[in-house]
């Protein structure tokens, strides 16, 4: 009578860890699903004059506590008197944090993370700087592809969302990044014809 409760106690521990592998793959499932969306979405944008600097100051604030704990230092340079550019305000935040978590991933043992707004000409320029290891020439070619990740659990579309959305402002996202010197992200948005 011993023997059954044993070889069901056996039994419920083989299948904990399939239990918890389980739940991993339908969080990861979840999470490419949701980035999916946000990808199909990202060329509806809804815009209105905003200060871009403003924006960056506001994402800085929140995703501080997520760089202090990966060991990544936020350096803003913000121009000063910056003309206002048509922003979809929460559409952006995700670019900034979609770049935020990118560089992340390429700063496993930490670095700086460089925001730096300026004008030029008829356009504001927002450049994104790490510190991290960097990109051969293959996979930068490839990053705005969508579903292609060097990251393991990357769905593949954070990058891709990021130039939907930037397009959708009538801006361009290009990348420039080097074996271990870093990677730059510069974003140009027209700014608004008024201003």
């Amino acid at each position: 009578q011993a023997t059954a409760p044993n070889s069901a106690r056996r039994s419920q521990r083989r299948r904990e860890p399939l239990r918890g592998h389980a739940l991993q793959r339908c969080d990861h499932l979840e999470e490419t699903l949701n980035a999916f969306l946000r990808f199909t979405r990202a060329q509806k944008a809804v815009t209105e004059p905003t200060d871009l600097n403003a924006v960056v100051r506001d994402f800085i604030a929140f995703y501080e506590p997520q760089a202090e704990e990966a060991g990544m230092q936020l350096s803003p340079h913000l121009a000063i008197d910056l003309p206002p550019v048509e922003l979809d305000r929460t559409a952006f935040k995700q670019v900034l944090m979609n770049l935020a978590r990118n560089a992340a991933n390429a700063m496993p043992d930490g670095g700086t993370l460089e925001l730096q707004t300026h004008r030029v000409g008829d356009q504001v320029h927002l450049a994104i700087i790490d510190t991290g290891i960097g990109m051969t020439p293959e996979t930068q070619s490839r990053i705005f592809d969508a579903f292609f990740s060097n990251s393991p659990g990357g769905s593949g579309l954070g990058l891709p969302t990021v130039r939907k959305i930037i397009e959708a402002h009538g801006g361009t996202v290009t990348c420039e990044s080097e074996l271990n010197r870093g990677t730059q992200f510069l974003i140009q948005l027209p700014i608004l014809s008024d201003a």
